[in-house]
């Protein structure tokens, strides 16, 4: 993560493993929703390739709606209610994950404001539970 006007950004380091041609997400631990959204909204529009690798938590699961995103099997997804949310920021946030994601965080998080508990499932896990993830072909 970068500091930049008292916000947390992604880190995203250009090139790596999987392809020279995209952006590599992870670990990241998440930030401030409104600064993903706009770097979500920037990648979109860039069409470059989206890997999302290690860790991707909170704000981070914004990345893997993103048509040009695909996730590493391995990689951990990990869930919990906005600790500083609004209702609109809540909106905002499910509206920008998969539907099987976004389903499974209202079910459990949208009406917990502030709960402490985190929820972890493995990328490869979610896509096999039908959250409409794109798993990363690996080799």
């Amino acid at each position: 993560m970068q500091i930049f006007s008292n916000f947390l950004l992604p880190t995203v380091v250009l090139g790596a493993a999987f392809s020279a041609q995209a952006a590599n997400i992870g670990p990241d631990r998440g930030g401030q929703l409104k600064e993903y959204l706009r770097h979500r909204a920037q990648l979109e529009a860039s069409g470059e390739r989206v890997v999302i690798d290690k860790i991707c938590a909170s704000a981070c699961l914004v990345y893997t709606s993103l048509p040009n995103s695909c996730v590493t099997p391995s990689t951990t997804l990990m869930l919990h209610a906005g600790q500083h949310a609004t209702r609109l920021g809540s909106v905002l946030y499910a509206a920008r994950l998969p539907e099987g994601m976004s389903n499974y965080w209202v079910s459990n998080f949208a009406n917990r404001p502030r709960s402490n508990s985190v929820h972890h499932i493995r990328a490869g896990t979610a896509a096999r539970l039908g959250w409409e993830i794109r798993l990363c072909k690996q080799g």
